[in-house]
């Protein structure tokens, strides 16, 4: 007898009939992520304000059901985060210039080509979160999840980054003094929402949980600014 791993249901063929889920899934891999973006891409539905919606109310519900199998309610991660990327981009783009505020100030080619390739760079800076993971959680339980369950984890987690950002956009656009002092706000919540995560998917020791995920930041940081002097590097044409 097989069950289905969404509804808890006894399935008779390839998909379930309460449902709708298939029968089979198995551990994610690349060729899982592949297909199921593919088919999200061209059957995109309701699951999208339901998945954001797990994601704000219990982000932990939505990764352990997608990573236990339980996955038709929700829109695939990948895809998920694209589609945010573009909210994003877009929202920034429609609030007003205001002449002498922030959103005055000229920026620089590779800061213009970041911007309008925003999903890209965003999702190919998943792979240095996962491998800050890996690096400041060895041997401390970052072997429970293979590399593509944390990217994928990771796309959803950093979707809850977008949203903040999405919030404060209208604040860059005040007076410089002002949003300088505000930043600092967006990024403590930012670091919150980043031990969040680790005590819900380490649950180790308070303070051993405390500097493994500071070091992870230390190292996610180190990476990043790597690859955006490639991507200046690129931009400029060396």
């Amino acid at each position: 007898m097989i069950l289905c791993k969404n509804c808890g249901k006894e399935v008779d063929g390839k998909f379930c009939s309460e449902c709708g889920q298939s029968a089979k899934t198995d551990r994610l891999t690349w060729k899982s992520v592949l297909e199921s973006l593919v088919h999200g891409i061209f059957h995109m539905d309701n699951t999208f304000m339901r998945t954001t919606w797990v994601l704000i109310r219990n982000p932990q519900q939505l990764l352990t059901d997608y990573f236990a199998g339980r996955r038709k309610p929700y829109m695939a991660p990948v895809q998920f985060l694209a589609v945010w990327c573009v909210i994003a981009v877009f929202i920034n783009n429609i609030v007003p210039v205001i002449p002498g505020t922030m959103s005055g100030i000229s920026v620089s080619e590779s800061s213009q080509w970041i911007v309008s390739h925003f999903t890209f760079v965003t999702i190919l800076t998943i792979p240095f979160i996962v491998l800050a993971i890996k690096m400041a959680f060895y041997k401390g339980g970052s072997q429970k999840y293979n590399w593509v369950e944390y990217f994928l984890g990771c796309c959803y987690m950093w979707v809850l980054y977008l949203l903040v950002s999405i919030l404060v956009t209208p604040f860059t656009y005040l007076d410089a003094a002002f949003f300088n002092r505000f930043i600092g706000v967006v990024m403590t919540v930012y670091l919150l929402l980043t031990f969040w995560a680790a005590f819900a998917f380490f649950p180790r020791p308070f303070w051993s949980t405390v500097w493994r995920t500071l070091l992870g930041v230390l190292i996610y940081i180190l990476l990043t600014i790597a690859l955006s002097f490639i991507v200046v590097l690129c931009v400029k044409g060396w």
